[in-house]
């Protein structure tokens, strides 16, 4: 454009391996591309339109592949991008301990810039082989009984860990840690086992929009104002406020 030499970013090779006879980055705004298929047809992704949120936990917001947004909404030329972003509302967990942190996601639905909600419904597990294939929702549903990371469990170890770290002294964090590491191997386990089961009130669903920052943090410094007509969180916060005395 202009002059500008645009260097490829990928070998011929890797290109061809993704169907793809050229990937070219835009000059000007480095987060849109240029995608040529090998059979001549033209595709443009911007890696800065769309973003993931974690619909078990809305403060977790984070960027991964989002193909599917391109097909439903393609860009267009002249493109001038919108102002909000589509937020992508997804769902992972780990359905095989061999597979590292995640292995399997279902996007639900995309929220445009405009503000309309579009159910998307996609389901992808990772295979033994390291790639991801699409599944049904029966697929889905059917991991998702065998899922490892336990939401409750994952929540319990995010306040245990909130619980110690959470103090604007370095000196008052060292303490805490070392007196919780002293704290004999049963009364640890107890603690996570107690907790886990108090969690299980974030396995429903309609709990997820509680499980914030802000929420586990109010829970673990006993900011009553955030959750005090939830006698769920109440209990949390109470089992919490003992660990507490019993460490200082």
């Amino acid at each position: 454009v202009n002059g500008t030499e645009v260097q490829p970013l990928e070998s011929i090779e890797c290109l061809k391996e993704r169907g793809l006879k050229s990937n070219i980055q835009c000059p000007r705004m480095s987060s849109l591309f240029r995608e040529e298929t090998l059979d001549g047809k033209i595709f443009y992704h911007d890696i800065d339109r769309a973003y993931y949120i974690n619909i078990e936990e809305p403060s977790d917001t984070y960027h991964s592949w989002n193909g599917f947004i391109d097909e439903m909404f393609p860009i267009t030329m002249p493109y001038m991008p919108k102002k909000g972003k589509y937020k992508i509302y997804a769902q992972t967990f780990l359905a095989d301990k061999k597979h590292g942190d995640f292995d399997t996601i279902g996007v639900f639905y995309v929220i445009t810039p405009e503000g309309e909600k579009v159910d998307i419904n996609l389901f992808r597990t990772e295979g033994d082989d390291g790639k991801w294939k699409t599944i049904t929702k029966e697929d889905y549903d059917v991991l998702l009984s065998k899922r490892i990371d336990k939401l409750n469990e994952k929540i319990a170890s995010h306040l245990l860990w909130t619980l110690i770290n959470n103090s604007s002294s370095e000196e008052e964090i060292e303490r805490r840690r070392k007196a919780y590491n002293e704290r004999e191997s049963w009364l640890k386990n107890n603690d996570f086992i107690t907790l886990s089961i108090e969690c299980k009130f974030f396995n429903n669903p309609d709990n997820w929009k509680y499980n914030t920052f802000s929420i586990i943090q109010a829970l673990c410094k006993g900011d009553k104002e955030q959750y005090e007509n939830i006698p769920e969180l109440v209990s949390i916060a109470n089992y919490l406020s003992c660990i507490l005395v019993a460490i200082s």
